[in-house]
């Protein structure tokens, strides 16, 4: 299976995988537990990669549309599924930690070819600086680097060859409450809206269409 088209690319990752950015190297997003290294398949601490499921602090990412993708003008009959980025930090006395997933909802199409849900994840460090690179409203930044957690994903290997690990600093800026929103620190492009309550910070991306 080859991803001949991904729209979420264009802001998240690079050639059609990498969530490279221009400020760290390129590769992934994420997948299927939590931060405690379970398995993902019984959905007890961490996610069961089909639907999404718990990250860090053992709660369930915001609802999402996962037939976004279905019937997508011109992309009638082809295999492909919605997508999501989700992650989840949390700043602990050692550091921050988390995940990263990158999850997809089957579309009809490619689930008559065997396909279904499915989820990558990699477990993430982080560190806090101040300032946020190139987002100007940004006020402080998450210097990230992730690694493939290859028990808690499912999809196929083919979604996420060569993207084992990678690096990268996000921009947060805080928008009011606990909302903020989050931004690539190299080239100022919006990530994704989120929470920070003062230990812990979320994200979802908006949904986009992969299509194999």
């Amino acid at each position: 299976m080859t991803r001949a088209h991904c729209l979420l690319a264009m802001t998240l990752m690079a050639g059609c995988f990498g969530k490279d950015d221009d400020t760290g190297s390129a590769d992934g997003a994420d997948g299927a537990d939590g931060t405690d290294g379970t398995d993902g398949t019984d959905g007890t601490d961490g996610t069961d990669g089909s639907d999404g499921a718990d990250g860090t602090d053992g709660t369930e990412p915001p609802a999402v549309d996962e037939d976004y993708c279905e019937d997508v003008e011109g992309y009638e009959d082809q295999p492909g599924a919605t997508d999501y980025f989700y992650g989840r930090f949390i700043e602990g006395d050692s550091g921050w930690s988390g995940t990263e997933q990158w999850l997809f909802y089957a579309t009809s199409e490619w689930e008559e070819l065997g396909g279904g849900d499915c989820a990558i994840t990699w477990n993430v460090s982080a560190s806090r600086s101040e300032g946020g690179g190139a987002c100007a409203s940004c006020s402080w930044s998450l210097n990230v680097s992730a690694s493939l957690d290859t028990g808690a994903t499912d999809c196929p290997p083919e979604l996420y060859e060569g993207a084992e690990s990678y690096s990268i600093t996000y921009g947060v800026a805080e928008t009011g409450g606990e909302d903020v929103t989050l931004y690539f620190a190299g080239s100022g492009n919006r990530l994704a809206d989120g929470t920070w309550d003062g230990t812990r910070l979320t994200y979802l991306t908006d949904p986009s269409c992969s299509w194999f």
